[in-house]
Protein backbone atom coordinates (compact mmCIF):
# COMPACT_ATOMS: atom_id res chain seq x y z
CA UNK A 1 0.00 0.00 0.00
CA UNK A 2 1.18 3.28 -0.60
CA UNK A 3 2.69 5.25 2.86
CA UNK A 4 0.52 6.61 5.56
CA UNK A 5 1.15 10.17 6.45
CA UNK A 6 -0.12 12.23 9.87
CA UNK A 7 0.14 15.94 10.30
CA UNK A 8 0.03 16.21 13.76
CA UNK A 9 -0.43 20.21 13.74
CA UNK A 10 -0.79 23.54 12.10
CA UNK A 11 2.06 26.09 13.25
CA UNK A 12 2.27 29.45 14.61
CA UNK A 13 5.83 31.73 15.03
CA UNK A 14 6.93 34.56 15.42
CA UNK A 15 8.90 36.48 12.56
CA UNK A 16 12.41 35.76 13.00
CA UNK A 17 12.18 32.04 14.42
CA UNK A 18 13.30 28.90 13.45
CA UNK A 19 10.60 26.37 12.65
CA UNK A 20 10.13 22.81 12.19
CA UNK A 21 6.85 21.25 10.05
CA UNK A 22 6.51 17.79 10.76
CA UNK A 23 5.01 15.17 8.57
CA UNK A 24 4.88 11.47 10.33
CA UNK A 25 5.02 8.54 7.79
CA UNK A 26 4.35 4.92 7.83
CA UNK A 27 5.27 3.16 5.47
CA UNK A 28 5.78 -0.88 4.96
CA UNK A 29 8.53 -0.43 2.79
CA UNK A 30 11.65 2.39 2.08
CA UNK A 31 9.77 5.67 1.25
CA UNK A 32 11.07 8.71 -0.33
CA UNK A 33 9.60 12.41 1.25
CA UNK A 34 9.48 15.71 -0.34
CA UNK A 35 8.34 18.73 0.71
CA UNK A 36 6.67 21.45 -1.63
CA UNK A 37 5.42 24.97 -1.02
CA UNK A 38 2.61 25.39 -3.77
CA UNK A 39 4.16 23.60 -6.76
CA UNK A 40 7.85 23.94 -5.93
CA UNK A 41 10.43 22.10 -4.16
CA UNK A 42 10.99 23.97 -0.75
CA UNK A 43 14.33 23.04 -0.56
CA UNK A 44 14.97 25.43 -3.18
CA UNK A 45 14.59 27.97 -0.72
CA UNK A 46 17.95 28.81 0.68
CA UNK A 47 16.53 28.88 4.00
CA UNK A 48 15.18 25.51 4.42
CA UNK A 49 16.27 21.58 4.85
CA UNK A 50 14.48 18.57 5.68
CA UNK A 51 15.99 17.06 8.54
CA UNK A 52 17.10 13.74 9.82
CA UNK A 53 14.05 12.78 10.67
CA UNK A 54 12.34 14.06 7.24
CA UNK A 55 11.11 17.68 8.78
CA UNK A 56 10.78 20.70 7.15
CA UNK A 57 13.21 23.24 8.98
CA UNK A 58 12.59 26.64 7.98
CA UNK A 59 15.43 29.07 9.18
CA UNK A 60 14.49 32.88 10.49
CA UNK A 61 10.95 32.89 9.61
CA UNK A 62 9.13 35.96 7.53
CA UNK A 63 5.92 36.41 6.88
CA UNK A 64 6.03 35.75 3.33
CA UNK A 65 6.11 32.37 4.49
CA UNK A 66 2.55 31.97 5.27
CA UNK A 67 1.03 29.58 3.41
CA UNK A 68 0.16 25.73 3.20
CA UNK A 69 3.24 23.10 2.86
CA UNK A 70 3.09 19.66 1.74
CA UNK A 71 4.96 16.50 2.39
CA UNK A 72 4.30 13.99 -0.07
CA UNK A 73 5.69 10.58 0.66
CA UNK A 74 6.31 7.74 -2.24
CA UNK A 75 6.62 4.12 -2.14
CA UNK A 76 6.42 1.50 -4.80
CA UNK A 77 2.53 1.11 -3.39
CA UNK A 78 2.01 4.56 -4.50
CA UNK A 79 1.72 8.41 -3.61
CA UNK A 80 0.33 9.71 -0.43
CA UNK A 81 0.13 13.47 0.49
CA UNK A 82 -0.93 15.77 3.49
CA UNK A 83 -0.57 19.62 4.27
CA UNK A 84 0.33 21.60 7.31
CA UNK A 85 -0.39 25.30 7.68
CA UNK A 86 2.39 27.68 8.74
CA UNK A 87 1.12 31.20 10.16
CA UNK A 88 3.25 33.93 11.23
CA UNK A 89 2.29 36.77 14.08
Amino acid sequence: PPPAIMVPTNATVSPGVNVILTCIVASTVRFNLTWQRGDVDARLDHRMRVTANLSLEIQRVTPDDVGWYTCIAANEGGVSSSRVYLNVQ
